[in-house]
């Protein structure tokens, strides 16, 4: 079969970004990784051997995989019911099944490819043409001062928050034309809406953040009303994916999948549930079984859940994790309607950090880190990692290159991206509507696909910071996806720029 020469082009400078992509990961020696991506990897484990039978490890692997220490799973005597809750069944057999078959490195490249192939159709879509020059130049940017090229050879699922952003811009905003693309937009935006929990939120927002805009413009709904109901289908798809998945692990196993109690953490670490606690259990009253916490202070939400030395979730026993994870509801409600007024302003506090919160602190948490740790999994993804085992026993560690500039760089340059859009935006609104109207269609088109990716920033800001915890790598992991619209319509502001202060009136005065 004869290929076109833009579809060579396409390919061409696909696979160049691809390899800027990788950049970051070639100079570290290898893909990135993370107390997390061993959980990961010990779930795809234990699902491989539910569904085929045997160790499910490689031949020069022990079996089956040790869960133990802060590189597994806290509830990992529980067996698959216990290790799942909280970590993804479509990821954590994607990172399993195909590191053990290939490589780590295999795993980094697929999810490159998937972001490459976004970033370029993106910009073939919003600038009409493909030149090698403006896209590797971008390609670098998003890459190496964005942290694109951390997360796309991360050993997590974070990295598909942005890119599935963007394949639902591209889905609703460029229309794209062809079945088969729009297929792949589809499906590809429902598996990435499996692969964690806030991504599925992501998609319920994306509804929201489509209907706003349509608002502001007074556009009627039936315009966009077919992909609306396709993009709520993806969200119903993968609650009902989710859904099938904790009840075939019930029947397989007998045991209910469980995830660590996120929100009820989240509240302790705003110290609103910990004064719910120390007012109501009092002289022996337990109403919940979070009272075995009163009078402890979380200083945040992981110390409650991960850190042994805090005395909370982490160091309970099997039985008491069952009965927070049973209770957490209830124990939210509660908290929320004692004091909403203290719980709002900690929300808001939280979001508006995980707005400007947007570096690669874990960059500092990989090989070296985790190998160093008193407990670790020797069998787990760490065995995939040269040089590991080594740090471990010989202590010759070494930290990513250049990590501390890095990450300080990413950080800078991400909090400076949002008074950037700012700007654009109050741009935007002095050019009045006239200037809109002298607009083409494709760049009111592209217009629309970059305020519906700066509102799912806010979203996805408000569900991690509000939902989970601040933590720089949940807003990096999406931020490129802006950061790539602005650059896109760059051209358009400069061009409406020059048409309402043209130079010539100038040059007639400097003659």
């Amino acid at each position: 079969m004869k290929i076109s020469e833009g579809a060579r082009q396409f390919l061409g400078i696909t696979a160049a970004v691809v390899l800027i992509l990788m950049i970051p990961a070639i100079v570290n020696g290898s893909p990135f990784i993370f107390f997390d991506s061993d959980q990961y990897f010990t779930v795809g484990q234990r699902i491989f051997e539910t569904l085929f039978g045997g160790t499910g490890a490689p031949s020069d692997m022990a079996a089956p995989v040790a869960a133990a220490g802060p590189a597994a799973t806290p509830d990992a005597g529980g067996g698959l019911a216990a290790l799942a809750g909280g970590r993804a069944p479509t990821y954590s057999f994607f990172l399993y099944f195909v590191s053990v078959l290939t490589s780590l490195w295999v795993v980094a490249a697929i999810q490159s490819v998937i972001c490459a192939l976004l970033i370029v159709r993106f910009w073939q879509l919003a600038r009409g043409a493909l030149r090698w020059r403006p896209i590797l130049l971008i390609a670098g940017a998003l890459s190496l001062l964005n942290g694109l090229g951390f997360h796309a050879a991360f050993m997590m699922p974070d990295v598909f928050a942005g890119s599935l952003v963007l394949a639902l811009a591209i889905f609703l905003y460029f229309r794209p034309a062809g079945r088969i693309e729009n297929i792949l937009l589809v499906g590809g935006s429902f598996i990435m809406a499996t692969l964690h929990t806030t991504n599925l939120l992501l998609v319920v927002c994306a509804l929201i953040a489509a209907t706003l805009i349509m608002l502001v413009e007074r556009k009627p709904i039936q315009t966009l009303l077919g992909r609306l109901g396709a993009v709520a289908g993806i969200a119903i798809a993968a609650v009902a994916f989710n859904a099938a998945y904790v009840t075939s692990v019930k029947f397989i196993s007998g045991d209910q999948v469980r995830s660590p109690p996120y929100l009820m953490a989240r509240l302790l670490g705003d110290g609103t549930g910990e004064a719910y606690l120390a007012k109501h259990c009092v002289d022996g009253a337990r109403p919940f079984a979070a009272c075995a916490y009163a009078g402890i202070d979380f200083y945040n939400h992981d110390a409650f859940l991960w850190e042994p030395r805090a005395g909370g979730f982490q160091t309970a026993d099997n039985e008491l994790r069952a009965a927070l994870s049973a209770e957490e509801v209830r124990f939210v409600l509660a908290v929320i309607t004692a004091d909403p007024g203290a719980q709002l302003a900690a929300s808001v506090a939280n979001f508006l950090q995980q707005l400007t919160a947007a570096g690669l602190q874990e960059i500092h948490y990989g090989v070296a880190a985790i190998a160093q740790t008193d407990a670790w999994n020797a069998d787990g993804i760490l065995r995939l990692i040269p040089g590991a085992q080594a740090c471990k026993t010989a202590g010759n560690c070494v930290s990513p290159p250049l990590g501390d500039f890095w990450s300080s760089v990413v950080q800078w340059v991400n909090l400076l991206v949002l008074p950037v859009f700012a700007v654009f935006a109050v741009w935007l609104f002095s050019i009045g509507k006239s200037s809109l109207a002298g607009m083409s269609d494709s760049d009111r088109t592209l217009l629309r696909a970059a305020f519906f990716i700066a509102l799912m920033m806010l979203a996805n800001a408000a569900i991690c910071g509000v939902l989970s915890s601040v933590n720089n790598r949940y807003q990096a992991r999406i931020i490129w996806s802006l950061a790539l619209a602005m650059f896109a319509f760059a051209p358009v502001m400069l061009t409406t720029f020059q048409s309402r202060f043209p130079a010539g009136p100038a040059a007639d005065r400097a003659g």
